[in-house]
C-alpha cells in the first residue's frame, strides 16, 4: 500500500525499556494529558514531557477518537490542567478538516495533504498558504476513475482527458511499465518493462509479487516455488517467510492451523505464559509474542498477547477479504482504506472483520471510546470519513481566507 496508517496497538509498549514494568493508562478524553495514542509512536520516556499531570514513567494514551498532539494553548508552569501539558489529545481529522502533516492525525481511511502548489495571492500581493487538510489520497488503480493525480496510486497521473488513471512513462520509452502500479489489474511488472498476466494458484513463481493477491510464493521442497493460496499451508510444511507480520491491514500468510512461518516452515505458536504469572519485564513473557503489560505501579502486570487470539477466524476473514478482492478485481497495491477505493465499495465488510480478527487489542492501547472497536474504527465505522467536503480540490475556502488574515494580522504589528 502506498499510504500506510498503522494502528500500533500491537507495539504500544514494546518501545520501553525491556527491564521494567510500566503503568498504562486511557487518557480521559478532549484535551487531557497524554503522551501516546493508537496510530502515532510517540511515547514519552518520562513525565518531563507532559508536565506533573501524567505519572513518572506511564503511559497514557488517547481514546480512539483522539491524537495526541500539541497542545495549542500550552503555558508552561500554568496551575490549570488544561494548559500545563504540552501534548494533549485532540479530535482526529475527517474530510476537510485540517490535519497536522508528520503525525497520523486522520480518521482512518484518509490521509493529510497539503497542496504542493501554493494558495493564489489575495491582496496586497500577500500569499496565504493552503492549509494540510484530511483527504482521501492514493486509493484508484490503473484504469480507475480520478479527479487529481493525488487520487492515482504509485507513479500513476491522472489523464485529464479522461479522467482516469494512466502510467506517466517517459518519452520513447521501450515498454508499457516502470513498476507494477502501472499494470491493469490482475499483471504484474516484469524485468523487461512489460506487463503481464499473474501467475495463477499452482503456478511456478520468483516473488509475491508475480502471484495473484490471494496466493504467496512458496518453496516447495525438490520443486520450484509455487503460488499456493493464503492459510493453506499446515505444520512443518514450507512456506513464505514475506508477508507474515500481523498489522492493521491483516494478515497474507501461508501457514495456518495455529501455526506461524519461521525460517521457512510452519511452527507450532508457543505455549502462552499462564495468566497467573505475574511478570516485572518483557522477559518473563514469550519474546516476541507478548509483552508485560501492567496494571498499576506496583511493578507487577501479565503477559499480555501481541498476536491475534484466534488463529482460526482471522484466516477466515482473511481469506475472505482476498477472495472478494480478487472476485471484484479490486487492487491491493493502493490506500483501499480510502473512500471511493474499489475495495471501499465492494469489499469494505469483509476488510473490516478481518481488522477485527487479525489484530489482538492489547490493553494499554484499547482505549476505545463510544462503543468503538477495531472494526468500526474510521474506514470501518460508516459515514465518519466524510464530515466535511474531502474534495482534493478545494480543501476549504474558509481556511484558505483565515491562513490570509493570519499573515495580515503578522504583517501589520
Amino acid at each position: 500500500m502506498n499510504i500506510k496508517f498503522v494502528l500500533v496497538v500491537l507495539v504500544s509498549c514494546i518501545a520501553l525499556s525491556n527491564a521494567d514494568c510500566y503503568l498504562n493508562q486511557c487518557a480521559a478524553g478532549l484535551n487531557s494529558a497524554c503522551n501516546n495514542d493508537m496510530y502515532n509512536s510517540i511515547r514519552a520516556a518520562s513525565a518531563s514531557l507532559v508536565g506533573d499531570v501524567v505519572p513518572d514513567g506511564a503511559l497514557v494514551t488517547c481514546p480512539s477518537e483522539f491524537y495526541c498532539g500539541i497542545n495549542p494553548s500550552y503555558i508552561a508552569g500554568s496551575s490549570n490542567p488544561l494548559l500545563v501539558s504540552p501534548k494533549v489529545c485532540l479530535p482526529l481529522g475527517k474530510g476537510g478538516d485540517v490535519c497536522v502533516q508528520g503525525l497520523v492525525s486522520c480518521v482512518f481511511g484518509l490521509s493529510c495533504y497539503r497542496p504542493s502548489t501554493p494558495a493564489p495571492d489575495l491582496v496586497q500581493g500577500v500569499q496565504a498558504t493552503a492549509p494540510a487538510t484530511c483527504q482521501a489520497l492514493g486509493y484508484a488503480a490503473y484504469g480507475e476513475k480520478c479527479q487529481s493525480t493525488n487520487q492515482c496510486s504509485g507513479d500513476l497521473q491522472c489523464d485529464w482527458e479522461q479522467n482516469i488513471c494512466l502510467p506517466d512513462l517517459p518519452n520513447n520509452f521501450e515498454g508499457d511499465c516502470q513498476s507494477n502500479s502501472d499494470c491493469a489489474y490482475g499483471n504484474y511488472c516484469n524485468g523487461t518493462s512489460w506487463c503481464v498476466p499473474k501467475v495463477a494458484i499452482g503456478g511456478n513463481c520468483t516473488d509475491n509479487a508475480v502471484c495473484v493477491d490471494n496466493a504467496l510464493c512458496t518453496p516447495i521442497e525438490g520443486q520450484d516455488p509455487q503460488c499456493l493460496e493464503i492459510f493453506s499451508r499446515t505444520a512443518n510444511q514450507t512456506c513464505s517467510n514475506s508477508d507474515t507480520s500481523f498489522d492493521f491491514y491483516g494478515v497474507r500468510q501461508g501457514c495456518t492451523g495455529s501455526t506461524y512461518c519461521s525460517n521457512n516452515n510452519c511452527t507450532t505458536l508457543p505455549t502462552p505464559t499462564p495468566a497467573s504469572t505475574n511478570c516485572t519485564s518483557n522477559a518473563d513473557c514469550v519474546p516476541g509474542f507478548e509483552t508485560c503489560y501492567c496494571d498499576g505501579l506496583s511493578n507487577k502486570g501479565t503477559c499480555a498477547s501481541l498476536i491475534p487470539s484466534s488463529f482460526d477466524n482471522c484466516a477466515t476473514n482473511s481469506k475472505a477479504f482476498y477472495q472478494c478482492a480478487v472476485t471484484n478485481k479490486c487492487s491491493i497495491d493502493v490506500d483501499y482504506t480510502a473512500p471511493f477505493s474499489c475495495i471501499y465499495t465492494h469489499c469494505k465488510s469483509e476488510a473490516c472483520a478481518m481488522y477485527s480478527s487479525c489484530n489482538n487489542q492489547y490493553p494499554s492501547a484499547n482505549c476505545f471510546t463510544k462503543g468503538e472497536s477495531l472494526a468500526t474504527l474510521g474506514f470501518c465505522g460508516g459515514g465518519d470519513l466524510n464530515a466535511n467536503s474531502a474534495n482534493i480540490f478545494n480543501p476549504s475556502i474558509l481556511l484558505v481566507l483565515l491562513a490570509f488574515a493570519f499573515v495580515l494580522f503578522f504583517r501589520n504589528i
